[in-house]
């Protein structure tokens, strides 16, 4: 009876998973993830500088399991590539399980401009005519400008239900070219809108409906 506590100690010790004082640090993980991308970059058909500016949008370990998720952003010179992301799964070794590629190759090389000749609230009055929004005026901007892609927030009173986020993008075209876009959400009726306008002509070049993808 008196090895019962000496026992129970014992079994709490074993029970605990040895394998969780192998798991990488969260900083380890893209390192391991960043030296994997750069290895394989003729085969993801990226280049050094793709990978070089590129900054890591999001990061998480799946508890039960173990496994690093990791979605890394495209950019070309601090500006964000619309869509451009590629998504890399490995194990809590550091192990790559599998890569998603979404990246433009060659990014810099195909952006057509980095400066907007369209203000943002005239693109912002643009989409609202896209979206048959009757509105005159221009909105206004809420918050200063932040940054290399220029984010603030405008007004969204007649235009949208709520305040209007917007910034410079670079979208990618039919031909891989990178167009510089103003990338906004404009919440209207059941609709919540996110667009992207060439940020010199104004014309839409992509837009979605999250609304009618949600799920509830």
């Amino acid at each position: 009876m008196q090895n019962k506590p000496m026992l129970a100690a014992l079994l709490a010790v074993l029970s605990v998973p040895v394998c969780a004082s192998n798991d990488l640090t969260a900083e380890a993980t893209v390192t391991a993830a960043t030296a994997y991308l750069s290895a394989q970059q003729s085969t993801l058909n990226i280049s050094q500088q793709d990978l070089l500016e590129a900054k890591v949008l999001s990061q998480y370990q799946t508890q039960h399991n173990g496994i690093n998720h990791l979605v890394y952003r495209q950019q070309v010179n601090g500006i964000e590539v619309s869509g451009g992301d590629i998504q890399i799964n490995l194990d809590r070794q550091g192990e790559v399980i599998n890569v998603h590629n979404f990246f433009v190759a060659s990014a810099a090389q195909k952006a057509n401009d980095a400066q907007a000749s369209m203000p943002a609230d005239q693109a912002i009055l643009m989409a609202a005519n896209h979206l048959n929004i009757s509105v005159m005026m221009p909105t206004y901007r809420l918050t200063n400008e932040s940054g290399i892609n220029r984010a603030a927030t405008f007004d969204g009173t007649g235009i949208s239900k709520a305040d209007i986020p917007v910034k410079l993008v670079y979208q990618p075209a039919a031909n891989q070219q990178l167009k510089l876009a103003w990338d906004m959400q404009i919440q209207e009726g059941d609709n919540w809108w996110s667009l992207r306008l060439d940020a010199d002509t104004g014309e839409v070049l992509s837009q979605y409906n999250w609304s009618a993808h949600a799920s509830y």
